[in-house]
């Protein structure tokens, strides 16, 4: 007996990038044709251990070779568990041994033609034949049955195709998956559209699309699942681009790092019942130990059409040692009893074991079921992170009410709004939760937080890797592989949702939840994991449960609130001078912007300033590009966009050319109390002259009429020779510190005194235009024994202007 599936066509993307939603097949298709575009390019050949990099000395390090002196001890060379493609080795065999199972329509096994075709867009070095027709054991695609091994890609990183030799040009750098898009979409569009035929489309990548490359046109009857491979902080995932060719609702971030890493299969199967419109039951991960022995519930329910049930882990073992046990109401399921009947289905592979039960075994087993999970004799001391997944067809379905198209900028809003629908009827009374994992620090302010030497940054700018990585990629693998900085912790809390009415949750009662976070202060990575329970019309008991994964990003306003503009002085010569421009984009919460994002940054040189190179990302939230301003400019401007917002205020470059100029002020000078003289206004002339770029001289006279305590009026003259120390322009600012002394005297008062003083304080520089600045600056004088007082202190603040002499 044929059962009815459901199949979403998602929103698809225009070469405009606007979506356009397309029609939804009533039916599940009985022809179904996936492509599974794999990237292999370098950076996926490696994470945190396994490294392939120049050290310190120029040699070549990788797993098992000896390290460096002074470096830590490098793991062993069986320690490929780190590579993201190991990951992938063992999960495709569970996610192709599903597919298997998925249109097994009948009890009968009458199976519905399917056709896998795997594509690959390798990087310049790497060694992928395992996903080739020649596939070795170790990977177990040879245990697809009926599978059509279409190497579409090519071998070679792809560009375009070369209709003469047949073969796929290079890139030299990035990942082509807009061309591996283009092809896959072309070797669909072969087959024929209609309610008959599916088209699935998934992406699994770390990287980003090459830049000169547009979206790709997809046709609107594919369907593409993209799953984002990254790590917190140096995150090569363009997930802008994922979620620009795709709905939302079918991008998955997985992370390499720690418990995130270790669900990369049960993501795969998550991912793929998104697109179809299968239901997750439960989706837990645990650690086994040894002699762990884990039990589970769920619920089955007469709405539950075929489920599958999986546990996995990541380290190859004897599934031997593994039991696998499902405990059905008045039968218990092992692999030896489901061979025996014609409606279960049992697999394995080095990393995972999996039942399939079809329809009408479960009509027949309604009610709880318990999974029992032996993790058998591990290795002493040994812990092994293992998820199970619980999911499949069934009538009963969660409905995603608000799904936020692309990313949410940090102080926006992530709505949540969920519902759950008994054949096509929404259930008003269940009970629902989220658990909202989040990150504790921004990418951005970890790379920023971690600084590196000037020396350091050069070495990890010349490690070597297969293909083509980031520098940004290169800081994250030295600070966790050589440094071990730690990345920041996930928290996870708890969210209420409500049928209220007041929580974006449409209307009262209609069973509909919903909260919102509001004003969302920190970037990165936040899974929403929704955790449903209930009981169907009829009174059985249900649980699902739904993940979302979203991404924050700073949201660089384009005004000055946070973001900072920093001019440093290089050099000079007589035809000009140079100046790195220092850009550092931050949101009102104080994130910086991660690394990787040159591209969003313009900083545009004018009257007489040029750019002297390219714009070079500093790796610790800054972006540096090195200016050169002609001999003669009078006025040498920068003005900063990002994301094609300007920044309102033009920043005007001192020149710090090493001349003369002559300064006026006026300010207010505060005696001490001792001295018995009234507080006045003061007047001061001087002269600097640049020693270098840093440090300047300065030679000053001052005079401040007033009067002493008697009434008698006098004046208090100065002179002093100063030294002067100015840092890096901030935005149109130089701060600077000042340290100097010289003689101060006490004239035409009741009594007169002449006295030794030192002066020291700090001060800022605003240049106007070429020659022209504002001053202000504030001083301490420290002045010895006047009128035999003993030493006093003096303040004295002043504004004055700065006329260069020479330019």
């Amino acid at each position: 007996m044929k059962h009815t599936w459901a199949l979403i066509v998602a929103s698809l993307i225009a070469l405009q990038g606007l979506l356009v939603p397309v029609r939804a097949q009533p039916e599940f298709p009985a022809n179904m044709h996936f492509i599974f575009l794999i990237d292999v390019s370098g950076s996926m050949e490696f994470s945190l251990n396994g490294l392939n990099f120049s050290t310190f000395d120029g040699s070549k390090r990788g797993p098992g070779t000896p390290s460096s002196p002074g470096d830590p001890p490098f793991p062993p060379a069986d320690n490929s568990s780190w590579q993201r493609l190991y990951y992938v080795r063992q999960s495709l065999p569970v996610l192709g041994d599903i597919v298997d199972n998925i249109l097994t329509l009948s009890a009968g096994g009458d199976v519905a033609q399917k056709k896998f075709a795997f594509a690959k867009f390798p990087g310049n070095s790497v060694d992928a034949s395992w996903l080739s027709g020649s596939a070795s054991t170790d990977v177990e695609l040879r245990t697809w049955s009926q599978t059509e091994y279409c190497d579409i890609i090519g071998k070679d990183c792809v560009n375009g195709l070369d209709t003469g030799t047949n073969q796929l040009t290079p890139f030299w750098w990035g990942t082509p998956i807009v061309s591996a898009l283009i092809q896959a979409n072309a070797k669909l569009s072969t087959i024929p559209t209609s309610p008959e035929n599916g088209k699935v489309v998934f992406l699994l990548t770390d990287g980003s699309p090459h830049p000169d490359l547009p979206p790709p046109p997809i046709a609107s009857d594919v369907n593409i699942a993209a799953v984002g491979m990254g790590v917190d902080g140096a995150k090569e995932t363009d997930y802008d681009f994922l979620l620009s060719i795709t709905d939302p609702r079918f991008v998955t971030g997985v992370f390499t790092h720690d418990e995130d890493v270790t669900v990369l299969t049960t993501e795969l199967i998550k991912t793929f019942f998104d697109v179809l419109e299968w239901e997750t039951i439960s989706d837990p991960s645990f650690v086994m130990t040894p002699g762990s022995l884990k039990a589970f519930d769920v619920e089955v329910t007469e709405q539950d059409r075929q489920l599958f049930f999986v546990t996995s882990w990541h380290e190859p073992r004897d599934t031997s040692k593994v039991a696998f046990t499902l405990e059905a109401p008045g039968v218990t399921l092992t692999p030896s009893t489901a061979a025996e009947l014609d409606d279960v289905a049992y697999s394995e592979g080095a990393t995972y074991l999996m039942y399939v039960v079809r329809p009408n075994f479960l009509a027949d087993h309604l009610g709880t079921w318990r999974l029992r999970i032996d993790g058998g004799p591990l290795p002493p001391d040994s812990r092994q992170i293992t998820d199970y997944f619980v999911g499949g067809a069934s009538d009963l379905k969660v409905n995603i009410e608000g799904v936020p198209a692309g990313r949410i900028s940090t102080g926006g809003t992530l709505p949540l709004a969920f519902g759950v629908a008994e054949a096509g009827t929404t259930i008003p009374n269940v009970e629902m939760r989220v658990e909202l994992t989040t990150p504790t620090e921004s990418p951005g302010n970890w790379f920023a937080g971690n600084k590196l030497t000037a020396d350091e940054l050069r070495r990890v700018k010349g490690m070597e890797f297969p293909g083509y990585v980031s520098d940004a990629f290169k800081k994250y693998c030295y600070l966790r592989s050589i440094k071990n900085v730690a990345m920041p912790k996930r928290v996870t809390e708890t969210i209420a949702l409500f049928d209220d009415g007041a929580h974006d949750d449409r209307e009262s009662g209609d069973g509909v939840f919903g909260n919102a976070l509001t004003n969302v202060s920190a970037p990165g990575l936040y899974r929403v994991r929704l955790l449903i329970t209930g009981k169907t019309t009829s009174g059985a008991a249900f649980t699902r449960e739904r993940v979302q994964t979203h991404i924050i990003e700073p949201n660089i306003e384009g005004d000055w609130t946070s973001s900072d503009l920093d001019v440093d002085f290089v050099s000079e010569s007589e035809s000009g001078s140079l100046h790195d421009v220092t850009f550092t984009p931050r949101d009102r919460f104080g994130n910086y912007l991660a690394p990787g994002h040159a591209d969003d940054i313009t900083i545009t040189p004018s009257n007489g300033a040029r750019p002297a190179g390219d714009l070079v990302d500093n790796l610790e939230g800054g972006y540096v590009q090195r200016v050169e301003v002609v001999a003669g400019a009078e006025s040498p401007t920068v003005d900063v966009s990002f994301k094609d917002k300007r920044f309102p205020t033009r920043i005007i470059i001192d020149r710090g050319r090493c001349g003369f100029s002559v300064m006026a002020f006026v300010g207010y000078f505060c005696f001490d109390n001792k001295l018995s003289i009234d507080d006045a206004f003061t007047f001061a002339l001087s002269l600097r002259k640049c020693v270098t770029k840093r440090v300047q001289l300065e030679a000053e006279l001052a005079f401040t009429p007033t009067d002493d305590a008697l009434g008698q009026s006098g004046f208090v003259a100065q002179v002093n020779v100063n030294a002067q120390y100015r840092f890096r322009q901030w935005r149109s600012v130089i701060p600077y510190a000042e340290l100097g002394g010289g003689w101060m005297g006490f004239h035409d008062f009741s009594s007169s005194d002449d006295i030794l003083s030192l002066n020291f304080g700090a001060g800022a520089k605003v240049p106007i235009s070429g020659r022209f600045s504002l001053l202000i600056d504030a001083r301490d004088y420290v002045a010895f024994d006047a009128f035999d007082t003993g030493t006093t202190r003096n303040m004295q603040l002043r504004l004055g202007v700065a006329f260069g002499l020479t330019q």
